[in-house]
Order: structure tokens, then sequence, then C-alpha cells
């Protein structure tokens, strides 16, 4: 598994209809949320692992979503 960190900040935004939102960076683990984000909700990416992101949201809560379920600048 490899495993980097961001030392800039990096932003994203949701592009998936739905994305769950786990308690770590795998879908065997269990749900973070009982809803999953939805397209057009915006984050800050605070750790990447291999295709997993780590996320915070404006709210402070945090979880972790597949890269591929958004857009990042």
């Amino acid at each position: 598994m490899i495993h980097t960190q961001n030392t800039a900040t990096q932003h994203g935004v949701i592009v998936a209809e739905e994305a769950p939102v786990r308690k770590g960076n795998g879908a065997s683990y269990a749900l973070q949320f009982p809803r999953p984000l939805h397209s057009g909700a915006e984050f800050t990416v605070i750790e990447r692992r291999g295709s997993w992101l780590h996320i915070r949201l404006e709210n402070g809560a945090n979880g972790w979503i597949r890269q591929a379920f958004a857009a990042l600048w």
C-alpha cells in the first residue's frame, strides 16, 4: 500500500451522485455517516492512501471516500 501525505492544502468536490463515507480507507470499514455525500459537497483532503482520500467537511466532520468519487484542485 502506498502512503502519501500532502504538505499543501488540497480541496475537492464530490462528482459522483453519491459517495459513501467510511471510517477507514477501504470498503470493509463501517460507514462514518448514515447517509452518503452528494454531488457538489466540498471538502479538504487530510491524507491519501492508495485510491482513498481522508477528507474533512466544512462542519469539521471527517472520513474516507474513494478518490474516484471526487475531483481535486
